[in-house]
C-alpha cells in the first residue's frame, strides 16, 4: 500500500469514518467548497493547497455525473491532506496530455489513489467480498455506500481483492475488462466473445461461486476457483517424481503435455520465494492454482498422485533457496 493510501485510511480513523459517510461534511473540516460551471476543462481546482483555509471549486457544468464530482472532491482532498503538494492545482482526473509535466501527473496520480482509498477503504471493500452473498448484490453495496462510479469501483476492486475471483466484463457481448483477485490467475478473456468465455469457465477446474448478473447496461461473469484441499499434499509415495509423473501420464493419454507440466511449476514456486511463502503445501497449492485454466491437463490434475506430484517437485526446487 502506498503512502497516500495510508494517509487515506489515518483520516478515515481520525474522523471514525466508514462508508456511508457525507464527503461535503469532512471537506468542510479542511476548507471550503464551491461548485461552478468551469469555462476550460478541469474537473475541480483546489487553490492555497497549504492555507489555513483552502478553496475547492467543482466543475458543475450539465452532464457531470454526481459519482464523478464525488471521486473529484475526494481527489481534491487528498491534494490538501498530502503534504508534499503545494500551490494551486487544476485537475482532471483521469486524462492527461503528453505534455502534461511528470511531477504533476504523479501528483494527480497519487491524488486519485487517496481519493480511491477515502472512498473505498481496502478492509472495508474485502469485508464486503468476503460476505456470502451475490455478488451482484457485493458490487450494488460498494457503488452505493461509497458513492462512486462502476469503473472506480472495478479499479478498485481490481487492486484489493484478496480472493482467488475473476471477473469478467462484458459490453456488446465482448470482453472489455478481466479483473483478478491476488490470488487468482489471469484467464486472458480480454476481447473474448461471452459464450466463448463461459464455455472456458465450464472447462475449468474446481469452480465454485459461479454467477451471471447485468449492471449499469454492463454483463459480468465472476468466479472463485476453488482452494486446494492442502491436506491432498500430505499424502506419501516414496517414489521419484519423474516415475509418479510417468504413471500419471500414462493413464491419462497426456505423455505429449510432459514439457508442458514440468514447465508449469517452477514460476508460482519462485514467486512464492519472492512473496516470502515458506510453508510447502501453501507452495504446493499455488503451484496447483497455476494449473487451473489449462483446460488440456484436466485429467492429469485431477489424477489422484498429481498432488504427490506436485509436492516432490516443489521440494526439489524450494531445497535449492
Amino acid at each position: 500500500m502506498k503512502r497516500e493510501e495510508k494517509l487515506a485510511q489515518k483520516v478515515l480513523k481520525k474522523y471514525n469514518l466508514v462508508p456511508p459517510y457525507s464527503i461535503i461534511e469532512l471537506v468542510e473540516k479542511k476548507a471550503t467548497i464551491a461548485f461552478h460551471t468551469f469555462p476550460f476543462k478541469a474537473d475541480g481546482i483546489t487553490v492555497n493547497i497549504k492555507s489555513d483555509k483552502p478553496k475547492i471549486y467543482i466543475n458543475n457544468a450539465f452532464g457531470i455525473p454526481k459519482t464523478r464530482q464525488k471521486f473529484t472532491i475526494a481527489h481534491e482532498l487528498g491534494h490538501i491532506f498530502l503534504p508534499w503538494h503545494k500551490g494551486t492545482i487544476a485537475s482532471d482526473i483521469n486524462e492527461y496530455s503528453i505534455s502534461t509535466h511528470i511531477m504533476y501527473r504523479e501528483m494527480e496520480s497519487e491524488a486519485n489513489r487517496f481519493a480511491s482509498e477515502l472512498l473505498m477503504p481496502s478492509d472495508w471493500v474485502n469485508n464486503i467480498l468476503e460476505q456470502n452473498i451475490s455478488f451482484k448484490i457485493r458490487l450494488e453495496k460498494i457503488l452505493q455506500d461509497a458513492g462512486v462510479s462502476l469503473d472506480a469501483a472495478l479499479i478498485k476492486i481490481d487492486n484489493t481483492c484478496t480472493q482467488r475471483r475473476t471477473i469478467a466484463v462484458f459490453n456488446n457481448n465482448v470482453c472489455i475488462q478481466e479483473i483478478t483477485g491476488s490470488k487468482a490467475k489471469t484467464s486472458h478473456f480480454y476481447e473474448k466473445k461471452y459464450s466463448d468465455v463461459k464455455e472456458k469457465i465450464f472447462s475449468l477446474n474446481s469452480v465454485e461461486e459461479y454467477e451471471e448478473f447485468s449492471i449499469y447496461g454492463k454483463d459480468f461473469i465472476t468466479f472463485i476457483i476453488k482452494e486446494p484441499d492442502l491436506d491432498d499434499f500430505d499424502r506419501v509415495d516414496h517414489r521419484p517424481w519423474r516415475e509418479i509423473l510417468k504413471q500419471i501420464l500414462a493413464e491419462t493419454g497426456t505423455e505429449s503435455y510432459l514439457p508442458n507440466i514440468n514447465a508449469s511449476v517452477p514460476f508460482p514456486v519462485n514467486n512464492a520465494k519472492k512473496e516470502g511463502i515458506t510453508n510447502v503445501k501453501e507452495v504446493c497449492a499455488l503451484v496447483k492454482l497455476n494449473y487451473s485454466h489449462k483446460t488440456n491437463l484436466n485429467d492429469v490434475v485431477s489424477h489422484n498422485l498429481f498432488p504427490i506430484y506436485i509436492r516432490k517437485r516443489v521440494e526439489e526446487l524450494m531445497a535449492k533457496w
